[in-house]
């Protein structure tokens, strides 16, 4: 979230709790008017189905979808 603040000062950033529907992504944003999720993954760590085909129907909705591996992968985010 740090990150994303120090990239996007004016991001409104959500890390959503909810632990009866999985696959929502870890951190849920507007940026510029524009909805962002990232599912934030250790370098190792996989993407469940459900999560992959969650990110896809944001994408199709004409949302950003990243997996965000670490801080530095947060600079290939674009709009």
């Amino acid at each position: 979230v740090k990150a994303i603040k120090r990239r996007w000062p004016w991001a409104w950033v959500y890390h959503p709790c909810d632990t009866t529907h999985s696959g929502i992504p870890d951190l849920l944003c507007c940026i510029n008017g524009q909805f962002l999720a990232l599912e934030v993954k250790t370098p190792t760590g996989r993407i469940a189905p459900i999560q992959e085909a969650i990110l896809s129907q944001i994408r199709l909705a004409k949302g950003r979808a990243w997996v965000i591996r670490s801080v530095k992968e947060l600079t290939d985010v674009t709009f």
